[in-house]
């Protein structure tokens, strides 16, 4: 699960030779899957993930002063993982998005159904030793994101890319996820890329994206629970995007932050809770602030 990817996004307009800009946070991310236990079964599920940008929007001309923003994202997705024999597996993410921003006062919302993806993975290892003390699993594949959302919603007569609930592009995923387990202690790299599309209508494409994450865990049980603190890394980075012929200078970046979190099953029922604190960041050219994110899920296992 998890999640997210800390961007900005820039609506330039140009008038007498005064370049002036539209500069925001952004919620999309890469399709990264996070911690996922119980490999042999099926699962259905909903999350919730929140996140949060300090925008600064730079004077347009030397007469005005320089303005700054908040924007807020919430999604709730319903997600599922289905099992093709031992190997191959197929992931299906349905988001609902719901977002906030307030600038100069004057608050903009926006909220429904995202764009759904489905993700397929397949096993290329997947090995245990006879006392099933340590075990590898090494997983690649990709993924289809498709243009179920809104990417036409206007305020103001003014549209801006961040706050769409989609992107009306068909994008696609590349996935990585690698665990190895010695006893109780577990290693988990993962990494997905994310090939951006070209929205023709608007003439926008956002900046390709790649995360990565590094996460190390304990797992702790008894008869009737299983609890597995998890502490890790998670490294972002989005290209530029492209509007109209040109580089947008406000967007795109990089980021590192800290994960820290549990997740808890019982039985036929997992409980996660993770939180991402950054403490490296350049976004927008210095132009955006991510906040700290938050993410939390519940699935039942079949």
């Amino acid at each position: 699960m998890l999640r997210v990817l800390a961007i900005c996004m820039v609506w330039l307009l140009l008038s007498n030779n005064v370049q002036a800009c539209d500069v925001c946070g952004c919620s999309l991310t890469s399709q990264t899957l996070g911690v996922l236990p119980k490999f042999s079964k099926h699962f259905v599920g909903i999350r919730y993930g929140f996140s949060s940008f300090r925008s600064k929007h730079p004077a347009e001309t030397i007469y005005d002063k320089p303005v700054t923003s908040r924007e807020l994202f919430s999604s709730v997705d319903i997600w599922s993982r289905w099992n093709i024999g031992k190997k191959s597996q197929i992931f299906v993410f349905v988001p609902f998005a719901f977002i906030q921003k307030n600038e100069a006062g004057v608050q903009q919302y926006n909220r429904g159904l995202g764009d759904m993806s489905i993700l397929f993975m397949y096993s290329f290892l997947q090995k245990e030793n006879t006392k099933k003390e340590s075990s590898q699993l090494l997983q690649a594949g990709g993924g289809i994101k498709f243009p179920t959302g809104n990417n036409d919603f206007v305020q103001d007569n003014e549209w801006i890319p961040a706050i769409q609930t989609g992107t009306a592009t068909w994008d696609y995923f590349v996935n990585i996820n690698y665990i190895s387990r010695w006893k109780q202690w577990s290693l988990q790299g993962e990494s997905s890329f994310r090939i951006n599309q070209n929205n023709e209508k608007k003439d926008f494409r956002n900046g390709n994206r790649l995360q990565s994450a590094t996460r190390i865990m304990y797992t702790l049980k008894n008869k009737y629970v299983t609890c597995l603190p998890v502490a890790g890394l998670v490294s972002e980075w989005s290209s530029r995007d492209f509007h109209e012929g040109a580089y947008n200078d406000f967007s795109g970046g990089h980021s590192l932050s800290g994960q820290v979190g549990t997740e808890l099953w019982f039985n036929k029922f997992g409980l996660g809770m993770q939180v991402f604190i950054p403490f490296y960041q350049t976004l927008g050219a210095g132009q955006i602030t991510a906040g700290p994110r938050f993410s939390t899920h519940l699935s039942y296992f079949f």
